[in-house]
């Protein structure tokens, strides 16, 4: 989960940096219609946003950590399963909630009258790549966890037996 998340959360902060030049603003109420202005970043915006909510497709990485996470939370104390499926539905919320106001909102009159000055522009391919690098790994260790866990569960069985020599 730590590596997808880090992974993701690189490229979410590339892609809002990206819209922030863009827009000039934070807010996401003043935003809208992106969608229109910038394709390419807006698909990439919601690839990464459906990795970060840890939705099962199309292959994301994110997924797979987080239904470890729900599995050994359930086993340990099946009650704390609640307050993971929360946490999940407000960032659900959240992205879903950011996707519709930046890209596919009504932008504001201020807004508006901003982009007679610079207009917004699509992704550039300098910025495609690196954005694109991240999105492939993201896909790659979704579709084949188990190059990031086996190492991982290598590592935790020896810490065990060691663990167990030492008792």
């Amino acid at each position: 989960m730590m590596v997808a998340h880090g992974l993701t959360v690189a490229l979410l902060f590339m892609l809002s940096t990206m819209v922030h030049h863009r827009t000039q603003t934070f807010e996401m109420d003043e935003m809208g219609g992106l969608a229109k202005k910038a394709p390419v970043l807006s698909a990439f915006f919601v690839c990464a946003m459906m990795a970060s909510i840890g939705l099962p497709g199309p292959g994301l990485a994110n997924f797979w950590g987080e239904l470890s996470i729900f599995m050994a939370v359930y086993q340990f104390k099946s009650w704390l399963v609640y307050a993971v499926v929360a946490g999940i539905v407000i960032s659900a919320v959240y992205g879903l909630r950011a996707i519709a106001k930046i890209f596919f909102g009504e932008e504001s009159e201020d807004f508006r009258e901003s982009q007679k000055e610079v207009a917004v522009s699509d992704m550039t391919w300098t910025e495609r790549v690196p954005a694109l690098i991240l999105l492939i790994v993201l896909f790659f260790i979704g579709f084949f966890p188990k190059t990031v866990t086996e190492s991982l569960n290598d590592s935790l069985e020896q810490e065990a037996v060691y663990a167990q020599a030492e008792q």
